[in-house]
């Protein structure tokens, strides 16, 4: 059985919301600080939540719903890519102090850190 993009969208949301919700519980009652990674996230699941509640209330056609697809699908891609440069740079500290000496390098490390694994 398929489900219809308006209920695809409100679980979005609401998977959004319940991260979102399970990561202050973790914060301010667990007492857990989040890494600038886990922060980062956020801000992708933020945003990934407002995109599918925007669509859950609109009831797109379906040309309306390629085109939230195709912003869901592209601010994911674009934040996982992110998210791997900083793991990259975390796991090369040599790199990061080289990046912060010489900032001149850093529009040719971006490509490469996107594209290394």
């Amino acid at each position: 059985m398929l489900i219809g993009p308006r209920t695809g969208n409100i679980l979005g949301f609401l998977a959004c919301a319940g991260l979102m919700g399970y990561a202050l519980y973790a914060q301010h009652v667990l007492g857990l600080e989040p890494c600038p990674l886990c922060i980062f996230q956020r801000y992708a699941f933020v945003v990934t939540g407002a995109i599918a509640l925007v669509a859950t209330l609109h009831g797109p056609g379906r040309v309306a719903q390629v085109v939230y697809g195709l912003l869901i699908a592209g601010h994911e891609t674009t934040t996982s890519m992110s998210a791997n440069a900083i793991v990259t740079l975390m796991q090369h500290s040599d790199a990061w102090e080289r990046l912060c000496a010489e900032p001149a390098l850093i529009p040719n490390a971006v490509p490469r850190s996107t594209t290394s694994s």
